[in-house]
């Protein structure tokens, strides 16, 4: 059964960021190797043709496109014809056989950049499936792009799998049309937390203050919108105008999903929970991005240099309600704290910290409200030249100004894929990887994150993007890759492993002794 509804309130902003030039597309690609034979290659073509066909008659919202996207009140209808596989896959040029992460990064950010030029909002469809020879190899690149207003991140993961996993899809009847999120969930805000964000985001900002008294009244204020001192790292050109970059990290080693985890037990607080995996990387980003914007500062200074960090953690509601579908639709809420980091600030203490308040009632409830806030955007009917309404003139607006960014990062977290499932008739899924669309408001960085074992490797694939040239300093997201990268290294290493240069990983270190081992480990970032 087809038919049409409303837009949820997540998957309208989705719409409103493509209708300003924003689009939000996640994306997800698979190293392939193929055996010997001549067939393996076009056997993974038809397979992969055989699961679109599954999926677009299991999951009927990949075949919708939105009615009326630039309308105050748009929704999702049918396609005028129904999408197969032959609309959704494609053959692309084959790509240089250069290492792993790189050729997956060219990828991502490929389709992220290529879809919405490719698609219409209100004809569809909003996915696509690219097929990739390696040159001078037995490999092939699969790449999904699914446009976030059809399919959040754990959607576009299981999707991603089920057109890949070895096993056929159940004989099921086809899933009904996904409900809106908002219609699942109570989203609606307290009025203690709505007032808040009135305040900040709506008020404070238009009245006539003192910038003094202005900045007094809206309080610690994060980086990049806040100035540094002693040296400058903000934003020096309008984001929308920058490029995006997007660098993808394949850190494997035989136990190093195991040993984050063993070292975060090791060092969890008494009577309670050890940090999980998420909080380890989302402190290990934060150490890498204090140290990258402190590197010009005297090492005896760094124990003084505090910075506030804004970060966010979507948190993904689909299995939390009976009956939602396990691919399409957008169920996720988004956790936001404000961290202050000073040097002497112990690493286990933060990423404790950070934990538990993101596992706590509170902490998902607070997820839930800031998602809830979108439903209280100004909405009108504007000019279609411009804002055709008040969504694409808040977000528009909030990217032309000269503060887009009022977050430092966000770590989007999506757990495990077993590759060992992902097979088929000659051919095998050997590497993975998954990032979505940099946006140029919002957050600075974007960090996206995947575990899974190949060749009895523990791996983490860890993206990291963001607009390199809107930064004063242009050398700010390489250096931020190569610390964070050192650093999931450093710290799932075993003792037999280790480096002379390394932290004693039974310590505690701080924000500030852990810069120094970077700028010691890595003099030329």
């Amino acid at each position: 059964m087809t038919h049409a509804r409303s837009l949820s309130l997540h998957e309208r902003y989705s719409v409103a960021r493509r209708s300003v030039e924003s689009p939000s597309i996640v994306a997800a690609a698979a190293l392939v190797h193929l055996d010997a034979s001549d067939q393996a290659f076009e056997q993974l073509q038809a397979h992969l043709a055989r699961r679109i066909d599954s999926a677009l008659q299991l999951y009927p919202l990949l075949g919708y496109c939105v009615q009326s996207p630039r309308s105050r009140k748009p929704t999702w209808a049918p396609m005028a014809k129904a999408p197969t596989s032959s609309d959704i896959l494609r053959l692309g040029a084959a790509v240089d056989g250069v290492a792993g992460d790189k050729i997956m990064a060219q990828a991502l950010l490929g389709v992220q950049l290529s879809l919405p030029k490719t698609s219409a909002l209100e004809t569809g469809p909003l996915w696509q499936v690219q097929l990739h020879r390696v040159q001078d190899s037995q490999g092939v690149l699969v790449v999904l792009a699914t446009d976030h207003a059809i399919n959040d991140g754990r959607g576009t993961l299981n999707l991603f799998r089920f057109l890949l996993q070895a096993t056929e899809p159940p004989n099921a009847p086809a899933a009904e049309m996904p409900k809106a999120s908002d219609a699942v969930f109570d989203f609606k805000p307290s009025v203690r937390y709505m007032l808040g964000m009135v305040w900040k985001e709506l008020l404070l900002p238009k009245l006539p203050l003192p910038s003094k008294l202005a900045t007094k009244l809206r309080g610690p204020v994060s980086w990049p919108e806040a100035p540094v001192s002693a040296q400058t790292n903000e934003v020096g050109r309008c984001p929308k105008g920058c490029a995006p970059a997007l660098d993808t990290m394949l850190v494997s080693a035989p136990q190093l999903i195991t040993n984050l985890k063993q070292l975060a037990h090791a060092h969890n607080p008494a009577q309670g929970k050890p940090a999980t995996l998420h909080a380890v990387v989302h402190t290990l980003a934060l150490a890498a991005l204090y140290a990258a914007i402190a590197r010009p500062l005297e090492a005896h200074a760094l124990g003084e240099f505090d910075m506030v960090f804004r970060t966010g953690t979507p948190i993904s509601l689909r299995t939390d309600a009976p009956g939602l579908p396990e691919i399409s639709g957008n169920y996720v809420s988004s956790y936001t704290c404000k961290t202050t980091l000073c040097g002497g600030l112990p690493f286990w203490t933060e990423a404790n910290r950070f934990s538990a308040k993101l596992a706590s009632p509170r902490g998902r409830n607070k997820a839930k409200h800031h998602m809830g806030m979108l439903a209280y955007i100004p909405d009108f009917e504007g000019d279609p030249e411009a804002y055709a309404n008040g969504w694409e003139k808040f977000f528009g607006s909030r990217m032309e100004s000269s503060t887009p960014f009022d977050a430092a990062f966000t770590v989007s977290n999506l757990g495990m894929i077993d590759l060992s499932t992902l097979h088929g008739q000659g051919w095998k899924v050997t590497d993975a990887s998954w990032a979505q669309s940099h946006t140029p408001q919002g957050e600075a960085f974007g960090i996206d994150v995947l575990g899974y074992n190949t060749s009895g490797q523990q791996c983490l694939s860890i993206g990291l993007s963001s607009r390199p040239s809107a930064f004063q300093d242009k050398a700010l997201h390489n250096r931020f890759v190569s610390y964070l990268n050192h650093l999931v290294r450093a710290f799932a290493s075993t003792p037999e492993h280790e480096k002379q240069q390394d932290l004693d990983l039974d310590s505690n270190p701080s924000f500030a002794d852990i810069a120094l081992l970077l700028y010691s480990a890595l003099p030329n970032a």
